[in-house]
């Protein structure tokens, strides 16, 4: 199974509202595009991992294979938010898709490092634009189970350090709305 796990427990704002809520020309919100997105790459389950603002994203991100996850630990730091979900997805995901949502990524950029993972049978994968490394990153299930007892104050950077990671190369920019 391919589960993602999208961190949207940020408090980052656009024009006074929630960044999960900046709409595109076409209505959509932005967690809405993601998921969609997730879902167009081959994502088979997506957990979404929601803190500030929840109760007004919640209804957005419930759906058939969509699972809102409140991390009541938001403002820790990112080590909360894998570790929530991590958690919470299914026992039988073989690769997981993490993906931060300031950090939007189109579904064939996801779908592009998800299938060079699986064909590699890689630990870990990452996208690279020039010599800049970029999300989504894709990783197993023993990483998984790692990441499910990630400790307070780290990042999946601190992951991505003990592992050789499959560089795929990415051609253009990767966006960060920061």
């Amino acid at each position: 199974m391919i589960t993602a796990i999208l961190l949207a427990d940020t408090d980052l704002t656009h024009d006074g509202e929630p960044l999960a809520l900046m709409r595109s020309d076409d209505d959509e919100t932005l967690i809405e595009w993601q998921v969609g997105q997730l879902q167009q790459a081959g994502v088979e389950v997506v957990e979404v991992v929601l803190g500030s603002d929840a109760e007004r994203l919640i209804p957005l991100v419930s759906g058939n294979d969509v699972e809102p996850i409140v991390n009541e630990r938001w403002p820790d730091g990112e080590a909360s938010a894998l570790r929530v979900g991590a958690t919470a997805t299914p026992r039988n995901t073989k690769t997981a898709v993490i993906l931060r949502l300031y950090q939007p990524r189109e579904a064939n950029v996801i779908k592009a490092v998800l299938l060079q993972h699986i064909a590699a049978t890689a630990a870990l994968s990452r996208p690279v634009a020039g010599d800049t490394p970029g999300w989504p990153v894709v990783i197993d299930a023993a990483v998984l189970a790692r990441v499910r007892n990630l400790p307070d104050g780290t990042d999946i950077e601190d992951v991505l350090r003990d592992y050789d990671t499959l560089v795929v190369r990415i051609e253009g920019e990767m966006p960060d709305l920061r």
